[in-house]
């Protein structure tokens, strides 16, 4: 009887377990739209998932390319027999993508001890209206990391929203300073002075951004994306080593998927300029050489093969190169920018002027092209144009002590010693060893322009 009683108790203990287990779900998607790599990949690890982390890791692959419904049922899944911060995380992300908020703040409200999870709150609800929350939430982030540059962007959207630019204007001014130089940021401020009635300041900035997110930092977010396959995806990865300066490990990545995508003109491109970078002339060119046979009308090949005979010293070749990149693709003002570079240190004043404003006409909005323009304004003597460009540079960073030096000697050069003088000597007690702004002050003492 003891022993019956045992037994019925075990079934009763397996039963139990039995009916708890949740059946694992049917999970149906297009994947006619997907890289077919990556189509591989996302069926076999459907058909073979059994663990936690098998779905995990098929949750990720559907999220990094956007098949946002079945990631939320894998991740929602593999949370459902047994709870993880990350996946947890990422089910609020994916909610986020297909419009769910009120799911994406519920998820992420359960995440502990990583801050993008509490900023990113903080963005969904500011996008719905709830300005004195996402308040709160933005300060909670700062007070414990008070150089969160996305907290930061949050309370200057908050403060946007509510229709208080002067107190927007302060804070991106504040990041602008401390060396924060995304284009959103100064689109923001575009906005905030729009809205502040300052019509002048608010159209050079609006006119000389673009628009887009800057990329915050989220590992998580990151990690996910290292899931995504296909041509486009490597050499993503690839050209983020370069821009993270690791070459060598560029070099590789880039040898790789040459050996996948033969003759892909733009791998061929990225893998001459981490040659040129790393000193490697000789098959910079012979890579360049071979891929502009391969494919002519490319202009990125023809600029990246500007840059190398710049390097090597022939800038005959040099701007040939580019004037063809300009020809091919009539937007490409990076190629513009080049010709007025080069032709600028060849003392080609009238086509490094006409190159640089076209360069900004078509969209550059690097702060040092227009410091080139007030270089070149400068030494032919347009004082004026000088100014006007370096005032442009300093309403977006006003601490470019490049363009402070140039517009002192502007102001000396035009009979204006006493502002000149003023604006060096306040940038001096701010930066008193800077190499620009000592230069700059050796020159108006040579000149005599020193009170």
């Amino acid at each position: 009887m003891q022993i019956l009683a045992s037994f019925l108790f075990i079934f009763v203990l397996l039963l139990g377990c039995t009916q708890d287990t949740t059946p694992p779900p049917v999970i149906e998607t297009d994947l006619s739209r997907v890289n077919p790599q990556a189509k591989l990949v996302i069926e076999s690890s459907l058909k073979s998932a059994t663990t936690i982390s098998d779905w995990q890791e098929l949750g990720k692959y559907y999220h990094a390319h956007g098949l946002y419904r079945a990631a939320i049922q894998a991740y929602s899944y593999a949370l459902s027999q047994a709870p993880d911060s990350k996946t947890r995380y990422l089910l609020s992300l994916a909610y986020a993508h297909i419009g769910e908020y009120e799911n994406a703040v519920e998820n992420c409200t359960q995440v502990e001890n990583y801050s993008p999870a509490l900023w990113r709150i903080g963005f969904w609800l500011l996008d719905q209206g709830q300005y004195e929350r996402a308040m709160s939430i933005f300060e909670r982030v700062l007070a414990i990391d008070s150089t969160e540059a996305a907290a930061h962007i949050g309370v200057a959207r908050v403060h946007l929203a509510q229709g208080n630019p002067a107190e927007a204007i302060l804070v991106l001014e504040n990041i602008l300073n401390r060396g924060g130089r995304h284009q959103y940021l100064l689109q923001l401020l575009g906005k905030s002075h729009q809205q502040a009635g300052h019509a002048k300041i608010a159209t050079q900035l609006l006119r000389s951004t673009k628009s887009g997110q800057p990329k915050w930092n989220d590992p998580w977010l990151d990690e996910m994306m290292m899931y995504k396959r296909g041509f486009s995806a490597e050499l993503t990865r690839a050209t983020a080593e370069i821009d993270s300066g690791n070459l060598q490990t560029a070099l590789k990545c880039l040898k790789d998927i040459e050996k996948k995508y033969p003759f892909a003109p733009e791998v061929q491109n990225n893998l001459a300029t981490v040659q040129m970078q790393l000193g490697m002339t000789s098959e910079a060119i012979n890579t360049l050489g071979s891929a502009i046979r391969k494919a002519p009308s490319y202009a990125p090949l023809r600029l990246t093969m500007g840059f190398v005979m710049e390097n090597v010293g022939d800038y005959s070749r040099a701007m040939e190169s580019a004037r063809k990149a300009l020809e091919l693709q009539p937007s490409m003002s990076m190629a513009a920018r080049f010709i007025g570079t080069v032709a600028l240190q060849q003392k080609d004043f009238l086509l490094a002027k006409s190159s640089l404003i076209n360069a900004i006409e078509l969209g550059d909005n690097a702060l040092r092209t227009r410091e080139l323009l007030g270089e070149l304004h400068m030494r032919v003597g347009e004082f004026d144009d000088a100014i006007r460009q370096y005032l442009i540079v300093l309403q977006q960073s006003p601490s470019r002590t490049g363009s402070i030096a140039g517009l002192s000697i502007a102001y000396a050069n035009i009979g204006n010693k006493v502002k000149a003088m003023q604006l060096l000597s306040n940038a001096l007690q701010q930066f008193p060893e800077d190499t620009n702004l000592l230069q700059a002050k050796r020159v108006l003492s040579q000149s005599g322009q020193t009170q």
